[in-house]
């Protein structure tokens, strides 16, 4: 059962590349991209927020020490778990109302998507 869950947010996340890297003119309708929205930011919304918010102190560390590069790397990991929280919950709001149209179907985090 999980696995087919699992297949059917994967099928909307990939229905909607195109249209996610197209124009408005080919755009899916508000609730269907809402969904698609909601979808992908429910199933990949912590684990980006970890990597977009530790990866940078790992790369391009600020300090040369290792106590303060540890620092980094920890406080982003802090930081991407409640993004990631936050993002999570944003995209399971978004899958729970995807066929109620409210506040023009914007996003209520910006930007959209993590990544």
């Amino acid at each position: 059962m999980r696995s087919r869950i699992l297949g059917a947010v994967l099928m909307v996340c990939v229905l909607a590349g195109p249209a996610a890297a197209g124009s408005t003119e080919g755009r899916l309708s508000d609730a269907v991209w809402k969904l698609t929205r909601g979808a992908t930011n429910a199933v990949f919304g912590l684990p980006s927020e970890l990597v977009a918010n530790t990866v940078g102190g790992i790369v391009a560390p600020t300090s040369t020490t290792w106590g303060a590069m540890w620092a980094e790397i920890l406080s982003g990991i802090v930081v991407g778990t409640g993004k990631g929280l936050m993002r999570t919950g944003s995209g399971l709001v978004d899958v729970a109302t995807f066929p109620i149209p409210f506040d023009d179907n914007r996003p209520l985090l910006e930007p959209e998507f993590a990544f």
